[in-house]
């Protein structure tokens, strides 16, 4: 048993470290060669047969195999897809970023709620070739997108520019602003379900009412083309602030289940992708989102282990109290000196 665990976790990991590694790949010939669209559609009609095969696997190796090839595959398009949006949202961004956001809300929490039906009904193998051959679809409305080749300065002639100066403190302001949810976000559940004693069930519909509370993106869109995306991230860090204090301090599930229903994720969402395509129309886009992705990911990781460390040592309560004291100096440091000449 225990070695069946380790080759699962083997076969999940090494598909995330080969997409993010090989994003950086593709993400320097797309801008040299100033195209998107190409890598994209190749991403999602390879990512469509790598599916079909997944349909057919029967043992870890054949697994192990075709996630591989699956990584490999989705790793051409992990970057340039949001360079493909950078490109094409040239005005109105925050507006046009929040109803993107709020499809694909809709369209995770639909399929949510049908999948675990459609499995039972029709069984794992039979859906996963259905879903290769959807895949298609967007592959189909991709097709119809009208890009024309750009010309951008190289990474190596931004770096003369200020720019490594602009992307260290942009992703220096996410870092700080995202530290509760990568320090004590994976402790959430546990502290519901063990601390305050909430049942499976009762979590998973805070959680269902959660994502539904997210789709008030179209309403931070607007506000964001209102106040200006660096405000909104300022906004995101106070909420947030309030948000993990709140769940430090209280000890009632129902206080604690509808401040966690209050959507504050999507402000920081939006002005966090506005500032990058701001920063993309500079060059080089597909290569600033994959080093985006890879320091992220590099992130995550390592605060998420810390503070699920610190967690077994003091327990989750006191860590949100720091969590949410962090955040709220991170608000004030980003508006008012990381962000401050950097134009929203």
């Amino acid at each position: 048993m225990g070695k069946n665990f380790f080759l699962l976790e083997l076969v999940n990991m090494t598909p995330l470290i080969v997409t993010t590694t090989l994003s950086l790949v593709w993400a320097f010939l797309a801008d040299r060669i100033g195209l998107y669209k190409p890598f994209i559609l190749a991403s999602l009609i390879l990512s469509s047969a790598t599916t079909f095969l997944l349909s057919l696997v029967n043992n870890f190796t054949d697994l192990f195999i075709v996630k591989l090839i699956g990584s490999v595959v989705g790793s051409m398009s992990s970057a340039t897809f949001p360079a493909l949006l950078a490109k094409i949202f040239r005005d109105h961004r925050e507006r046009k970023i929040s109803t993107y956001m709020t499809l694909g809300l809709i369209g995770g929490f639909s399929g949510s709620l049908v999948s675990g039906y459609l499995y039972e009904v029709y069984g794992v193998r039979n859906i996963l070739k259905f879903l290769a051959l959807a895949s298609l679809v967007p592959a189909a409305v991709i097709a119809f997108i009208k890009e024309e080749k750009e010309k951008q300065s190289s990474l190596r002639n931004l770096m003369f520019n200020c720019f490594l100066t602009k992307i260290a403190r942009i992703f220096t302001a996410k870092c700080l602003l995202v530290f509760p949810s990568a320090f004590s976000g994976e402790l959430i559940g546990v502290y519901f379900l063990e601390y305050l004693k909430g049942s499976p069930s009762l979590w998973a519909l805070v959680s269902a009412v959660t994502t539904l509370a997210n789709l008030s993106t179209i309403l931070y869109g607007r506000l964001g083309e209102r106040i200006g995306d660096v405000n909104l991230l300022f906004l995101a860090g106070l909420g947030w602030s309030v948000l993990y204090t709140v769940y430090g301090l209280t000890t009632d599930i129902t206080i604690f289940a509808l401040f966690f229903t209050i959507p504050v994720w999507p402000a920081f969402a939006i002005g966090y992708q506005t500032l990058l395509m701001k920063l993309s129309d500079e060059g080089s886009r597909a290569s600033i989102y994959s080093i985006d992705n890879i320091l992220s990911t590099i992130y995550s990781a390592s605060i998420g282990i810390l503070g699920g460390y610190l967690a077994e040592i003091f327990t989750p309560r006191p860590l949100f109290i720091l969590a949410g004291f962090a955040v709220f100096l991170s608000a004030f440091i980003v508006k008012f000196y990381l962000l401050k000449n950097i134009s929203s």
